[in-house]
């Protein structure tokens, strides 16, 4: 969430081991008092049985992540960046996890740039005239030979002219940057196509009132060596999702509403397996605005047809604004699959409840002190 700044107490822990719960002390949210709380019951559509033994009559496993990784961290200095990631510790514990946990698909939010996701980027890269010598943080990704990931972010174009800017995309405070991305392994999936949704830009009220660069980014993969029932070849939309802020105003809001209506109708609908997930930035179920035929693979402590977990929070602060439920995970094919760690690192890497949220569950958080959310990590047998 852009706009914030927090301190934090407490030591980072390690990636790989259990995370204990940790306590944050508020810094400085001035653009975020008086907000209201949210709901409490979580959105469930369509849910299907769940698959508690490895795969049983399912043939395929998915392990998608789903994150947020912009800190707005107060040692980071990262303000005048929008909050987005920009420190190199952050980014180093970020890449820990994703080499510990091995997702295949990474719906990821709030890097800085796309270069961030493989290399190390420094200012002078966002920002022309910046400082050469400022690590901004990265690689993210971990450079494992055996599960190499490609990466699919939009471009950063202006909202005005509908160019792109393809040098210090960070100067141009009309662009739509390029924060959000789709991460998938390339010896599992091959990309087909691509899309994206910005911030509304329908009319003069959309420029005035409504962020450009909230977006989201749509990935078809194609599950390479497969095929479906009807000889088919197997692709999986992922769309990494990343909407404007919880509202200070009624504007604010709509614009979310407006644009997270874009991304299922642009981006999920007539698609035949989908996951979508990341930070939704949402106050109350209505704005999650669900279609019939998805299910929760996890929201607000709902993992997916399993007991509810109504003490889970994605963002959790100390007053004024209390403890948040912004990050939620959704798909229309597949059962939870509880026993798929063996396809990871083992059965120490199955998920109890089919998905995981960071610091809960005997799961741990992938960064902390560093970043506001904690991340959603989801087993799928389809």
């Amino acid at each position: 969430m852009a706009g914030v700044t927090f301190a934090y107490r407490g030591r980072p822990p390690p990636v790989t081991s259990q995370t204990p719960r940790s306590t944050y002390l508020l810094f400085s949210l001035p653009l975020l008092v008086g907000l209201a709380a949210c709901g409490s019951d979580a959105a469930v559509s369509d849910a299907p049985p769940e698959d508690t033994s490895a795969l049983g009559a399912s043939r395929h496993h998915l392990r998608y992540l789903a994150m947020n990784v912009g800190n707005a961290d107060v040692r980071g200095g990262c303000t005048p960046y929008e909050d987005k990631l920009c420190a190199a510790d952050v980014s180093q514990q970020i890449r820990a996890y994703i080499a510990t946990w091995k997702p295949d698909v990474i719906l990821i939010s709030e890097v800085m740039d796309e270069p961030q996701l493989t290399r190390t980027i420094f200012e002078s890269d966002v920002k022309r005239g910046g400082d050469a010598s400022k690590n901004l943080g990265g690689p993210i990704l971990p450079d494992v030979p055996a599960k190499p990931y490609g990466v699919s972010c939009h471009a950063s174009i202006d909202r005005d002219t509908g160019l792109e800017d393809a040098a210090y995309p960070m100067d141009n405070p009309k662009g739509s940057h390029r924060h959000e991305c789709v991460v998938y392994d390339t010896k599992k999936f091959g990309l087909r196509s691509v899309g994206h949704v910005f911030g509304s830009n329908a009319d003069a009220w959309d420029k005035t009132n409504c962020h450009y660069d909230f977006t989201a980014r749509s990935a078809d993969l194609e599950l390479l060596g497969s095929k479906d029932e009807h000889g088919e070849p197997i692709v999986i939309t992922a769309i990494a999702i990343h909407p404007p802020s919880n509202p200070i105003s009624s504007a604010q809001k709509k614009c979310r509403m407006e644009e997270i209506g874009r991304a299922w109708s642009t981006l999920a609908a007539g698609k035949k397996r989908v996951i979508i997930g990341g930070d939704w930035n949402t106050q109350r179920d209505d704005e999650l605005q669900v279609p019939s035929g998805f299910h929760v693979n996890y929201s607000k402590g709902q993992h997916f047809t399993f007991a509810p977990h109504d003490d889970e929070y994605s963002a959790q602060y100390i007053l004024p604004i209390g403890n948040w439920q912004y990050d939620h995970a959704f798909s229309n094919f597949g059962t939870a699959c509880t026993t798929c760690g063996n396809f990871y690192r083992g059965a120490s890497q199955d998920l109890k409840y089919g998905s995981a949220l960071g610091d809960y569950d005997d799961h741990p958080w992938a960064a902390h002190p560093g970043l506001d959310h904690r991340q959603v990590l989801v087993d799928l047998a389809f």
